[in-house]
Order: structure tokens, then sequence, then C-alpha cells
């Protein structure tokens, strides 16, 4: 969800302060945290998911993923018709969902991976050496499409409504790549504006 958050007058009473609250936009479908979840499941990365991913994706040598015959699996911009400050992460993850249909290859790992799980490995260090180089590049991929989209739709909220500052909360706040990206962007007149 994305809200404005101000400091105001309750009900016209100007000895009752407190905050008002605007909604810009929201999750059309799934969260995306239920994003990385249902990819971690698809992948056999257990759950959470967004943590593994998260950790997995910092070793993947290029983000893109080795071309092949089919082309690969590009994640493009998400597009919503309709309030351009909603989120909608179905379409990632059913992306990932007919590439793998689509390349029984990654079979044999995600089967190495479910028998991990079983047995108790969870970490991203225990499941790490069972995942090949176009299987981290898929996941890095996908993260930084989903941190991508995050990002870009919530500047330009704070934008348009004038926020001075950015509270990001909730289980994808902890997730490496958006905490590395949000603190620090352009203001549009050149000067570099912190989100704390």
């Amino acid at each position: 969800m994305l809200y404005h958050v101000q400091a105001g007058v309750k009900n016209g009473d100007k000895s009752s302060r407190g905050f008002l609250y605007r909604r810009l936009g929201g999750t059309r479908d799934d969260a995306a945290g239920e994003a990385y979840d249902k990819v971690a499941r698809l992948l056999a990365l257990g759950y959470p998911g967004g943590p593994v991913i998260d950790q997995l994706a910092a070793h993947a040598v290029d983000s893109r993923l080795v071309q092949d015959t089919n082309g690969g699996l590009h994640f493009g911009p998400v597009k919503i018709k309709g309030n351009p400050y909603d989120f909608s992460f179905s379409g990632i993850k059913t992306a990932v969902l007919y590439y793998l249909r689509a390349h029984p290859e990654f079979t044999a790992e995600i089967d190495a991976r479910r028998a991990a799980l079983q047995e108790g490995r969870r970490k991203a260090a225990d499941l790490l050496p069972l995942c090949s180089s176009p299987t981290l590049s898929l996941i890095s991929n996908f993260q930084e499409a989903v941190v991508h989209d995050l990002v870009t739709r919530t500047l330009a909220a704070a934008v348009e409504s004038g926020a001075r500052t950015i509270l990001v909360s909730g289980g994808v706040a902890a997730n490496s790549a958006l905490r590395a990206y949000i603190p620090i962007q352009v203001r549009p007149n050149g000067h570099e504006r912190i989100f704390p």
C-alpha cells in the first residue's frame, strides 16, 4: 500500500491534532512478498522466499539470463491500466512459471533443492551449491524487476504528493536490493534527496 501521511487537524478541531492519511495506491493481486514466496516455491527455495532469494541473487554473475534458443526470460516493466501507483506482481510470477515449464533442464536441480529442504537444509548457503548460473540469473532478474517496480512507483507517488520522507515497512522492506536502491534519489532540481 502507498499512503501519503501528513500532520493535520482531526474533524476540524484545531485542538485535536493527528495524522491525515490518503491512499495513493496498493496491490491489485499478488503483493511483492507473495510473489517472492510463490517464485521460491516454484524454484524449491523454501518459505519464506524473500530472504533466500535476496541472498542467492547476490551470487548471480550476470542478472541477465544466459541466452538460450528460446531467447531467455526478460521481465519488462509492469503495465497497469488506471492508477499508476497500484502494484501487480502476478504476471512476473506467472512468467517464471511458464519459463520453467518450457525449460525442463531446471527440473533436476529443483528436485535436488526440494530434497535438501526435506532434509532441513533451508539456508541460502545450503541451497547455493544446488543453484546453476542460469537459476541465479533468473533469481536476480526476478528480484531486480520487483524492486524496480516498487521503487519507481513509490518515488513517483512521493514526487506527486510532495512527500519529504518515505517510510518503507513490511517484510520486503528488509530486502537488500530495495534498501540499497531507495535511500538516495535525485530531485528534479538536480540535488540528491535522501529518503531515510
